[in-house]
């Protein structure tokens, strides 16, 4: 300890800095059980309940949510992600259906044959995943290898239109999903978009140069300064008032 004489009070007192070793030996003493502590009770357990513990871990990891979802489709740069989301969300029956607890398919999609792919197979007509990420890295690809190259809204529901779905009002529907479920603003204002090259980082951007760029128009009102004189026979002469000053 560290100690120093007071002089009004005839006697020595501890310092403040041995009262802050003191409390920094506590943590440290604290931290250094809590973890030898965790470490003991891990290793006590046998083999069995081990494997359960790291099942268990790997399970609350690939649990899903939507959060987890759109983020997802944000890191891989998915194009359109509100439409990719309400495709899911048409698909799968707001993520209840069988093939997507079952096959974790996210988007009712079929194995592919041509392009690359994650699915493991197919299993009750469709294509079949080890969890819902690997769903999201397929339609990735998927996207990658046939709508690349298309970069307006309109343009990525014809094609889903044309080649993707076999419900005549599958892009009403669609469109329907994305404005009652408001998924624009679940990526744009929840998310963030991060990613600058994101098309709806692009329109919310070009927007924002728009508003900037409206020049501001003023004209004089009632308080504008206009010139006067103090001669009484000028045609501009005013009659000074209080609190014109």
């Amino acid at each position: 300890m560290f100690y120093k004489y007071d002089p009004n009070k005839l006697q020595f007192v501890k310092t403040k800095l041995a009262h802050k070793i003191a409390l920094g030996t506590v943590i440290v003493v604290s931290l250094i059980s809590f973890s030898a502590g965790r470490l003991l009770r891990i290793k006590a357990l046998d083999e069995r309940e081990r494997e359960l513990l790291v099942v268990n871990l790997a399970a609350e990891k690939n649990k899903f949510t939507q959060e987890k979802f759109a983020a997802e489709l944000e890191r891989l740069n998915v194009k359109f992600p509100h439409i990719v989301m309400a495709q899911s969300i048409i698909e799968t029956g707001h993520w209840t259906s069988n093939v997507f607890k079952e096959n974790h398919n996210l988007f009712g999609m079929k194995q592919a044959t041509v392009r690359i792919n994650t699915a493991n197979g197919t299993q009750n007509g469709h294509a079949y995943y080890d969890d819902w990420y690997q769903s999201v890295y397929d339609y990735a690809f998927y996207q990658c290898r046939y709508l690349g190259g298309i970069s307006t809204e309109e343009d990525y529901y014809a094609y889903l239109s044309q080649n993707y779905a076999e419900a005549k009002n599958y892009v009403q529907v669609l469109k329907n999903v994305v404005e009652k479920e408001k998924l624009k603003d679940l990526f744009w204002y929840v998310l963030g978009y991060k990613n600058p090259n994101h098309s709806m980082a692009k329109t919310k951007t070009q927007t924002a140069v728009a508003k900037k760029e409206k020049v501001k128009v003023t004209r004089p009102g009632v308080h504008a300064k206009t010139k006067t004189s103090k001669a009484k026979n000028a045609t501009n002469y005013k009659k000074p008032s209080v609190g014109q000053g």
